[in-house]
């Protein structure tokens, strides 16, 4: 699926920078609508356009300083209006401002992005935006639901400006004061030598981010990321690997085995604050979103065994999802999973079988993100929702799951044996062409990814 951005301009006529700036765009995915505002008039004239677009941009760098004054008036009431106002689509202002001017329009936008700024600074930010508005728009799509069920959900906005994120930094250290330096007091930094005293952190405190401090003499930190991302309580936190330029082979490994961006060494303040904020200001989101949804769900209908969401709120939400793909073009997965207790485990009853289900339902809910919605379809299958998630992407977290699933036995309070759970896991996109019906069929007897 295409993104869409929406650029919005002063009408001074022409600007090499704004060229730039849309060649940039388009060769990122994005199709780009460029809306020019007529600075004479009261209200900006925003061009209606088919959907709505996943970023608005203002580029103030393309226009005299004079005019930056009503081109953000004009963002402020288009922020506003009706339509932006429901979606709350991310609106970003692009100025070569100075700090003074830039920490006043922080208060104004979702993002600042000050020039000079380099393409992959700038692309990594607008990602993150992206995902910041996919869980948005989920938490206006599950508000909506839980309302037709008699229960006011509240939309949770992301955070804007976080200043007490908390970091844990692993590997020798080095760039232990450059970081700390980067980031503004208020925000903490603890340092861990090796992986034992990593791992002896992450038991008593609680971190917004782990950075990665490696080089070429530290490939067994491969080892701490994937075990990091098999552990269910850190499989989704951000990891961050910093690195000299001669160890960025060994740190792509690094992302390959499940690290969440790397940056290699020198880096420039704004360069380390950007993308450590996006990161924090992601995670924070998605937290914040998985305990509101987690409380919620109590008040909403579930299902008796396992207390997740009952097949009639998943079936409304998946409706709901599958309407917005027509207009929000972000990715959608939806995942199948069937449980297995019979094999070696052949002799148990009913009741012993009800209970591994139950079990194997909390465990598939604690290894979702915040933003997914899972929920048992019926016996031992269950579905679940993955937004802003490509088949890929999905296809990683299903095998993530599965294997955590398939090397977790299950004790059974009945008799006391563990049991060991088999999990198969099925893929397939939601292009919003689809019904509720459709979907489920083919998920479970036609899947595009069986794993």
């Amino acid at each position: 699926m295409s993104k869409t951005a929406l650029v919005l301009v002063g009408d001074e006529g022409s600007n090499p920078d704004a060229v730039l700036l849309n060649r940039f765009l388009e060769e990122r995915g994005f199709a780009v609508d460029t809306s020019r505002l007529d600075l004479s008039l009261e209200s900006p004239n925003i061009p209606q356009i088919p959907n709505s677009p996943d970023l608005v941009i203002l580029d103030l760098v393309s226009s005299p300083v004079e005019n930056h004054a009503r081109l953000i008036e004009c963002s402020g009431q288009l922020r506003a209006s009706e339509k932006f106002r429901e979606t709350q689509i991310p609106i970003v202002a692009i100025t070569a401002a100075c700090e003074n001017q830039k920490l006043d329009l922080l208060s104004r936008f979702d993002d600042v992005f000050e020039a000079p700024i380099t393409d992959e600074q700038f692309h990594a930010r607008l990602q993150s935006l992206m995902r910041l508005s996919t869980m948005r728009r989920e938490a206006v799509r599950r508000s909506k639901t839980s309302h037709k069920f008699g229960v006011g959900l509240p939309v949770l906005p992301p955070p804007r400006i976080i200043e007490d994120a908390r970091f844990l930094v692993v590997g020798k250290g080095m760039t232990f004061l450059p970081l700390q330096n980067a980031m503004p007091a208020g925000n903490s930094f603890i340092g861990a030598l090796t992986q034992l005293m990593a791992e002896t952190y992450l038991v008593h405190h609680t971190f917004d981010a782990i950075i990665i401090d490696m080089d070429e003499k530290q490939d067994h930190l491969i080892g701490f990321i994937e075990s990091l991302r098999n552990n269910p309580r850190f499989f989704d936190l951000p990891i961050l690997v910093t690195c000299p330029e001669s160890a960025v082979e060994l740190a792509v490994t690094a992302l390959a085995s499940g690290a969440t961006d790397l940056i290699s060494f020198p880096f420039d303040r704004e360069q380390i604050f950007g993308r450590l904020m996006a990161m924090v200001r992601e995670h924070r989101y998605r937290d914040q979103l998985g305990k509101l949804f987690r409380e919620a769900k109590n008040l909403t209908p579930t299902d008796e065994l396992t207390h997740l969401y009952s097949d009639k709120f998943f079936n409304e939400h998946l409706g709901a999802t599958i309407t917005d793909c027509k207009d929000f073009q972000r990715p959608v997965t939806l995942a199948g999973f069937t449980i297995s207790v019979d094999g070696q485990n052949s002799t148990l009853n009913q009741e012993q079988k009800e209970t591994a289900i139950a079990k194997a339902g909390r465990v598939l809910q604690d290894l979702i993100r915040g933003e997914d919605m899972i929920s048992r379809l019926d016996h031992e299958r269950f579905v679940a929702i993955f937004p802003d998630m490509t088949l890929e992407s999905a296809a990683t977290a299903v095998r993530r799951i599965r294997a955590v699933v398939n090397h977790t036995p299950v004790s059974l309070e009945i008799n006391g044996n563990p049991i060991n759970l088999y999990l198969e896991g099925a893929l397939i996109a939601i292009s919003g062409e689809e019904t509720q019906e459709t979907l489920i069929k083919q998920l479970f007897e036609e899947p595009e990814i069986s794993i």
